[in-house]
């Protein structure tokens, strides 16, 4: 079910970012979003305890996110968009 998750939340994310992908502010936005939404679904896993909440593997997690991101930004840069 996580999978099916997964491509679901990539899939819709990946059509906000290609609709955004005029402004980079709106794509950064998109990013700050979803870094949100994971930190909210590791502390709810966590049971909102500190003593639980893995903050290293949120940190990795958050920047390999980043990835497609700053492909969105970078195609639309070299595309030669107004961003």
């Amino acid at each position: 079910m996580s999978i099916i998750g997964n491509i679901v939340l990539f899939a819709f994310l990946g059509l906000l970012a290609a609709v955004g992908a005029r402004r980079s502010r709106n794509t950064v936005l998109i990013y700050v979003c979803l870094c949100i939404v994971i930190t909210f679904v590791e502390a709810w896993g966590s049971g909102f305890s500190l003593a639980y909440f893995s903050w290293a593997i949120l940190v990795i997690v958050c920047l390999f996110y980043w990835l497609p991101f700053w492909f969105v930004l970078w195609t639309a840069r070299s595309a030669g968009r107004n961003i």
